[in-house]
């Protein structure tokens, strides 16, 4: 008996094909016959791989990220050859891939190369899964070169763009352009002359939705905020203090004149609106008469 394949004798059946079986009489026996075998291609199911990535703001996966892919319907011992294919060639991911999250990857066998065993199956795939890690943490302060103040007594508010903020440790994916309409500063209470600390949070506004910052934080393992300085400086205005009119009896001594304890005497002009004259002097200034001259009067028979 012999067997031959595309004309070819062959001593091994095993791969799909046409063969024939050729049996050649002996003895009492003459001619051949002949006994045609076909061994159909084995259906083969390509299973997507598990892809695993850490959160970089885009949907890009890295040949190297893929596992590799599997097949149901694969003899042991048998590989599937993919010529220059990558894994990466033939994996497709959704284009909304971006965030944290798990993904459904499908494969694309359209440009499988043909196998000489297998039919690979163009509408029956096994999709895989793409996990995204969040990024490494992060920690988001104020620029160096960052102002925040006031005047004392001034209105005030904590606007601030994206140059007023720094990436104090770590490496922000989205960058601050993005960071910063989801955030607000708050200062700690008070509006005394000094420095208070200012803070930065998440916010939610209309330009920073709940689910906006839900996003911003789960992207990355965790966002924590440095502190900056609110400073309150003197106010710069014109202020004009003088005292209520006085009179006294004569003693023969310049009259000694002293701020009530309430300061109900003293007359101060250019105030900013609502505040209180008690409120402005670290030390009270000094009273002292003076005559037609503008000369400080030291005694009594001077003119008041």
């Amino acid at each position: 008996m012999a067997v031959t394949k595309a004309g070819e004798e062959v001593t091994e059946v095993r791969n799909a094909g046409d063969y024939v079986y050729t049996f050649t009489g002996k003895g009492n026996y003459t001619g051949t016959k002949e006994f045609p075998v076909n061994i159909k291609k084995a259906e083969l199911i390509v299973i997507a791989p598990n892809a695993t990535k850490t959160y970089d703001a885009t949907a890009a996966v890295e040949d190297d990220e893929f596992e590799e892919l599997t097949y149901s319907g694969l003899q042991k011992g048998d590989h599937v050859d993919l010529g220059e294919l990558k894994v990466v060639d033939v994996v497709t991911v959704p284009a909304n891939a971006i965030n944290v999250g798990e993904y459904t990857l499908t494969i694309d066998v359209t440009e499988f190369p043909e196998q000489e065993n297998y039919e690979i199956s163009k509408t029956n795939t096994l999709p895989g899964t793409l996990t995204i890690n969040p990024a490494a943490p992060v920690k988001i302060s104020f620029h160096k070169d960052a102002k925040f103040g006031k005047q004392y007594s001034q209105k005030y508010d904590l606007s601030f763009t994206a140059d007023d903020l720094a990436v104090e440790d770590g490496e922000l994916i989205d960058g601050l352009a993005k960071a910063a309409p989801l955030l607000v500063l708050s200062r700690e209470e008070g509006e005394d002359v000094g420095d208070y600390t200012l803070n930065i949070n998440f916010a939610t506004t209309p330009k920073a939705t709940a689910e906006a910052v839900a996003t911003f934080k789960k992207n990355s393992e965790d966002v924590t905020f440095g502190t900056g300085t609110f400073t309150i400086v003197p106010l710069e205005a014109a202020l004009k203090v003088s005292i209520a009119a006085a009179s006294s009896t004569y003693n023969g001594k310049a009259p000694q004149l002293a701020w009530a304890d309430d300061l109900s005497n003293m007359v101060v002009t250019g105030l900013p609106a609502g505040k209180d004259k008690a409120g402005i002097f670290t030390t009270l200034p000094t009273i002292t008469i003076v005559d037609d001259d503008d000369n400080v009067v030291t005694d009594a028979t001077a003119k008041s």
